[in-house]
């Protein structure tokens, strides 16, 4: 842009990725739940580091810069990315699943450069060619679902390494042996929340105290979507929660009861009047050390997800009900129903053979 002055000190400066991806991920992911904000924010900044490493990319080179061949060796580099969960943990190949949602995120963050007319070098066959070639890679096989849902000696197993109380030495301070209490009474109750409700993880730790529903003994929480939807716990899981609560002693604070998490940080940095919410990630550190406590960590890879899929088969197969489930676990298609529960072949064949002998058809 020409200016008359002979000055350019004037000149809007030129997007970048960095600013591109700002607004890409307040505007197509302003609708998406906390988790896939989430993944599609790692997965761009995966592709920033892949472009640092491999096209000497810095952080002015304008977006327009980004031609398609940039992107062929995309899913190469990615393969060759390790994901450490911890300082304790050795760092592990980025799961495929894990890769197939970052390349998911690039591929709509070039649509979405594509529509502002920031890609010179994109005409619409190229991009359907980096499209085309990017969704090829993004295609995984899904576990089979027996695999996804942990087995009742599982389950038993983490519930009773979460029920077993800290060892406390009798001379260890007040406030130590009440915040070791605090995070064991805490932790008891996220674990019986997760396995009687299907809750998705982001949506438990994004719970206030008033979003309790004490005449119901559940809770409403808000899902993909923005949705609301009521989740119900079990008798064990409400009384858990309730003993929690009743030993945080929040209503001895300023702050009106009902906008406090309902699960907290009782860390030593965290002072004893403050109420700061728990991280997704904090929980599934959370399974984590209670898979390794209950020495099931080997048989089976658990993470909050495992419950929700444990939940789901466990009231289908109660129920019968399909509709019942899908609402319950939040979901607009039942087709994604379908894909947390297992149908046993012998159940479809005793059903068919039972119909077909019905004399009132």
């Amino acid at each position: 842009m020409s200016n008359n002055s002979g000055n350019n000190s004037d000149a809007l400066p030129q997007p970048t990725l960095d600013s591109e991806r700002e607004i890409f991920l307040k505007t197509a992911g302003g609708g998406q739940s906390s988790h896939t904000a989430r993944t599609y924010y790692q997965g761009l900044a995966q592709l920033k580091n892949y472009l640092q490493q491999t096209q000497s990319w810095t952080d002015d080179c304008p977006i327009a810069d980004l031609t398609p061949e940039m992107l062929q060796e995309l899913p190469a580099w990615l393969l060759k990315q390790t994901y450490q969960r911890n300082v304790y943990t050795v760092p592990t190949p980025l799961a495929e699943s894990t890769r197939a949602l970052y390349l998911l995120a690039v591929t709509r963050f070039v649509r979405f450069l594509v529509l502002r007319k920031r890609l010179p070098a994109f005409d619409y066959a190229e991009y359907n060619r980096i499209k085309e070639e990017l969704a090829q890679a993004t295609r995984v096989k899904n576990k089979p679902v027996t695999q996804k849902i942990p087995s009742q000696e599982i389950i038993e197993a983490l519930v009773n390494a979460a029920r077993l109380p800290p060892a406390i030495e009798a001379d260890a301070p007040p406030a130590y042996r009440r915040r070791l209490t605090l995070v064991w009474r805490r932790n008891l109750a996220i674990i019986l929340a997760l396995k009687s409700s299907g809750m998705r993880v982001g949506e438990l730790v994004s719970l206030k105290r008033g979003d309790l529903d004490d005449s119901r003994r559940g809770a409403w929480v808000t899902g993909k979507g923005r949705k609301t939807r009521f989740v119900a716990f079990d008798d064990e899981a409400w009384t858990a929660i309730q003993s929690y609560l009743t030993d945080r002693q929040d209503e001895s604070l300023l702050v009106q009861v009902a906008v406090h998490p309902l699960f907290c940080r009782h860390d030593r940095s965290v002072r004893p009047e403050a109420r700061f919410p728990l991280t997704t990630r904090s929980v599934q550190y959370l399974f984590d050390q209670l898979a390794e406590q209950a020495d099931i960590a080997r048989r089976f890879s658990l993470s909050p997800h495992s419950l929700r899929h444990y939940f789901a088969n466990g009231l289908l197969e109660f129920t019968g009900n399909l509709a019942l489930v899908q609402e319950a676990l939040g979901h607009q298609d039942p087709k994604t129903t379908r894909g947390y529960t297992k149908i046993k072949v012998e159940e479809i064949a005793a059903n068919v053979r039972a119909m077909s002998k019905r004399t009132d058809l």
